[in-house]
């Protein structure tokens, strides 16, 4: 595995975090970071649109070039959660990794995120997730119960 580029990791592989983290930097900087101008109009659009973002930025007087603190405290955490998505959604990748994505959501929230997966999974893209949400849980067609200790059971659905 550490013979592989990073840049590999970056294009195939991405992840939504229980816990984001932020950059003190633009929104635009907190989304697409290293990408920022390598992405077309559609590209970006997708992702704001995607991740639920588009109401924000356009209630904000500086939109997406607003500023963000590192820890950015000024958000809400469904807020934080929705950056985190864009940003995860923002290369395109194969496989993705979700760490607890509905966790401390709204309902709103909740749905974009049910949505998401959905449109992931009918992409053929890998999502890993790691969630007790039982939306999700139902969506998936391999769980492994974390819970069976010391020995997971994977349990396969055959209709999804």
């Amino acid at each position: 595995v550490s013979q592989l580029s990073i840049e590999w990791w970056r294009d195939h592989i991405s992840y939504l975090p229980q816990e984001p983290e932020f950059i003190g930097a633009t929104l635009r900087d907190n989304i697409f970071g290293y990408q920022n101008t390598e992405l077309d109009n559609d590209r970006i659009n997708f992702v704001i649109d995607s991740s639920d973002l588009a109401d924000f930025i356009q209630s904000h007087p500086d939109g997406i070039e607003m500023v963000i603190t590192q820890q950015a405290n000024e958000l809400s955490f469904g807020i934080k959660k929705r950056i985190a998505l864009a940003r995860a959604l923002v290369n395109d990748a194969q496989i993705i990794f979700f760490d607890e994505p509905t966790e401390s959501l709204d309902a709103k929230g909740c749905e974009r995120i049910y949505k998401t997966i959905q449109e992931l999974k009918n992409d053929n893209k890998t999502i890993i997730i790691s969630t007790g949400d039982p939306n999700i849980i139902n969506m998936s067609s391999v769980n492994i119960d974390m819970n069976k200790k010391p020995n997971p059971e994977i349990l396969k659905k055959n209709n999804v």
